[in-house]
Formats: C-alpha cells, structure tokens, sequence
C-alpha cells in the first residue's frame, strides 16, 4: 500500500514537472486580412496570442512591423517599408508562428510629400473637397471639417514640393464637382453649408489670372455626390442625389448634361439606365478624351440580399448612349476618387484600395495604396498621381498629407 501511494506521488509529480517543462502555449495564427497591400496600410492577424505576452514581434518576410495594438486573438500591425511578397511570422514571448499563405505586395509605390497647406485661421481637418491639374501644377481645395465649408484654392508645384494659396472663390462647397477644359477648370454644384442648401452654381477658374468667373447655373436639379468629367472638349455632370420634392428628399438622380464652355450652355444628354444599379458615391473619368466612365459603389438588394459591389458604366458622347461594363472586383468603396495617368485610369481610395483600369481590355489590376482614406482628392502631374485629404472612415483624424505615386 505504502509503495502504491509513493508511485502515485511520483507520478503526479512528474506530471506537474512536465507540464511546468511545457512552458507558454505557442502562438496560432487563424488568417490576416487584407491578403496584399502595401507599405503603411494596417493588416489585421486572427489567431490565439498570449493576452499576458511580455515580448511580440511581427515580421512581414523578413522585416519587422510596428504593432498598432494586439490582444489575444488580434494583433494589427502597420506594413513596414522595403517589405516584399511572403509570410507574415509572429513571435511571442519567443515563440514562433507563420501563416500559411503569404502576404502579397502590390505593384507601384507611394511617397509622402509637402501636407496641403490651410489659413492659419482654418481647420486641420478636409474631406470631400476636389482635385485637379493644369499644366505643370496641380491644384486642391474645398471640401469640409463636417462644421463648415471651405472655399480656398491652392496650387502645388511639383518641382519645388510646395504650395501656394490661390485666390478663394467665396462661397463653400462640399461633395461638388470639377473638371477641366482645355486651360481652365469648371467648379460648383454640391452641398453648400453657406448657403444652407444644395446649389446649382457653376464657377470658372482661370489660372493664367488666378480669377473666378460665374458661369451658367447647372439646369438639372440641385445635388451633391454628382459626377463631373471632360472630353472633346466638353464637360458632361450628371447623377448625384439632391431633394427632388419636399416628399421626397435625398432621392437619387438619373439625369446627365452636357456643357460647352464656348457657348456657356447645358444640353440635356441620354439618362443614366433606371432599373440597374445605381453608382452611389461615384467618380468618374475619360482616359482616352473620347469615351467617359462613372464607377460607383455601394449597397444593392438582390434576392433579399445586399451585396457590395463597386459598378462601372461607359458613356458614349458619339452615340448619346450608356454600356455596362465589368464591375471592379472590390467589396466596396465609399467615396472613392480617380485620375488618368500615362494613359491609364485609376480608382483609388473608398477604404485601402487602388485599381488600375484597362480601357483596351476592359479589366482591373490592382496596385499599391497607402493606407485608408475615403473622399480625398486627386491630380495628376508629369507622370505622377497624387492623393490627398480625405478621412479614415474608422477612426476621427481627417487629413492634410499629400502622397505621390509612381507607377
């Protein structure tokens, strides 16, 4: 009996010291999500983590990553800069573990260049605001601090990496509209908070005088969110969402205009197709001065079911008529902007995203963003894109930054 209880001691004992031996529970990786991206986005990693952990690194390939905040089944991380495509390996408390599937780094590369300069006197905040370029230089401005309405002006010179503010136009706008004809750009529509209302004021800006001239109002409607591209030198707006009847506010709207800035009129075009899904939150672009594309994303009910899909229509000036074409393969973007740059046109923004658009092939590739942001602003200059403002739909920082991007 004795030796029958000094065995069982002994072996609980043993068991005690082997699973003291064992040590922490080795890390478990789940997934990660987004699966490719680029330097500065955020990447969230699922799994099991040690709550109590004393050490973590997280390396992408090789190359470690700031941690933005973890916990023990999340860990988020900033992509690190010089990352290159393969697996993400987490280490805490000195103990390993790596994905399965690797983390691909996608083509073209940001950089941060001189933040959007503001009146000393104004907010530190923008979205919503515009973007264009004429010339050498390129120029943003408008927008909201969802308090009051901007309505500066400023030009941004590529060479020196600077910017200077430019003559104010006086009124303040928001989710308006803008587009450029031969040297001079075509401003207005859109929420107007000094106004307290949508408007259908339409402004032309000369930079050889850095001066402001009223042009014809927009005939359709008062609206914001509308579309607004060039071509063939005219402009076309259209779409949008407005008050349509005091019974019917924030309807949305299927009409599409023609301007001739020569005349300083508005033709009425072909409607936008009723009974497809509407591209809320659009933007637009004419990569070839010949056809123009509306790319819109949002909530549509299908079978019961609302699905994100991010569609895309052509518009044929030649023919008056509208053409569906491949949707872009996101889950989704709000308030995304565009720009055409060596040919190609890019949708980028609405969350962490940026796609490159084949007009030949009609199909997307995506490439390099760098980070989150919804409702920047774009141009385009000498072969480089650039973003900027905006706001990060998941936190309360809106933005002045300004990044470059080289295909």
């Amino acid at each position: 009996m004795r030796n029958y209880l000094l065995s069982t001691i002994l072996l609980l004992i043993c068991f005690a010291g082997c699973k003291k031996s064992a040590g922490p529970a080795r890390p478990v990786i789940s997934g990660f999500s987004p699966s490719k991206g680029a330097t500065g986005i955020m990447v969230n990693i699922y799994g099991h983590f040690d709550s109590a952990m004393q050490q973590l690194g997280v390396y992408f390939n090789g190359t470690q990553a700031k941690v933005n905040s973890s916990s023990d089944s999340e860990i988020v991380v900033i992509v690190p800069s010089g990352v290159t495509t393969g697996k993400i390996m987490v280490t805490v408390n000195n103990l390993p573990a790596t994905t399965d599937s690797d983390f691909v780094v996608l083509t073209g590369g940001w950089t941060e260049m001189a933040h959007f300069t503001l009146d000393p006197n104004a907010s530190t905040q923008r979205w919503l605001g515009i973007g264009f370029a004429i010339g050498s230089f390129g120029y943003m401005g408008f927008g909201t601090d969802n308090g009051r309405d901007y309505s500066d002006l400023y030009q941004y010179d590529p060479a020196s990496n600077s910017w200077t503010q430019k003559t104010s136009l006086g009124l303040g706008l928001e989710d308006l509209v803008s587009m450029v004809i031969g040297n001079k750009s075509y401003i207005g529509i859109g929420e107007s908070r000094d106004l307290g209302t949508n408007t259908n004021q339409f402004y032309q800006y000369d930079p050889a005088t850095d001066g402001w001239t009223r042009k014809a109002d927009f005939p359709g409607p008062a609206r914001q969110n509308a579309f607004a591209f060039s071509m063939g030198g005219m402009g076309y707006v259209g779409l949008g969402y407005g008050v349509a009847t005091p019974a019917y506010p924030n309807v949305n709207f299927y009409d599409v205009w023609q301007y001739d800035p020569t005349l300083d009129t508005w033709t009425q075009k072909a409607n936008f197709p009723a009974g497809v899904e509407f591209p809320n939150y659009c933007t637009a672009f004419s990569p070839d001065n010949k056809t123009g594309y509306v790319v819109g994303g949002g909530d549509f009910l299908s079978g019961g079911t609302y699905l994100n899909v991010v569609i895309v229509w052509r518009y044929d000036p030649t023919s008056d008529s509208w053409t569906q074409m491949h949707n872009l393969p996101s889950k989704g973007m709000l308030f995304p902007s565009s720009m055409v740059l060596n040919g190609n046109a890019y949708v980028l923004g609405g969350s962490q995203e940026c796609w490159m658009y084949n007009q030949t092939t009609d199909s997307w590739t995506q490439v390099a963003f760098f980070g989150t942001r919804i409702a920047g602003s774009t141009f385009s200059v000498n072969g480089k894109g650039y973003f900027g403002m905006g706001q990060n739909p998941y936190s309360i920082p809106t933005y002045l930054d300004l990044w470059q991007f080289a295909p």
